[in-house]
């Protein structure tokens, strides 16, 4: 099994390829290969969307808002189509220099003080 990890393979993978399973127990398999037990539970996931065509739809959405949109609302967008990590999305955004419009908020007249009042402060 060291030969076999030596020539690059993943050592979790070694035991999902042999199937090493039945011959002896996990907890004692692992302890062996000094992974986790965990990682024999865990699947991997696989990422259908590649970093390019997410950033394009990401790119079409944050036009269609007409730079209004953050990582909140395109990720709601982006729900659909199965990706919810909202720091993803910011990541691809920042690297494309995609930065949403922030609207101030106007200076309405109950602020100002047009007669120079002066209000006593607590």
């Amino acid at each position: 099994m060291v030969k076999l990890y030596e020539n690059g393979k993943l050592r979790k993978d070694i035991i999902h390829e042999y199937d090493l399973t039945p011959s002896a127990s996990i907890s004692a398999m692992y302890d062996v290969l000094k992974l986790p037990r965990s990682t024999y539970y865990d699947k991997a996931k696989e990422q259908d969307h590649s970093e390019d065509e997410l950033a394009a739809t990401i790119l079409e959405i944050f036009q269609k808002s007409r730079h209004n949109d953050g990582t909140r609302k395109i990720k709601h967008e982006l729900k659909k189509l199965g990706i919810t990590s909202r720091r993803r999305i910011g990541r691809i955004m920042k690297k494309a220099g995609l930065y949403q419009t922030i609207q101030l908020p106007s200076l309405s007249p109950m602020w100002i003080n047009a007669m120079n009042q002066k209000w006593k402060t607590c």
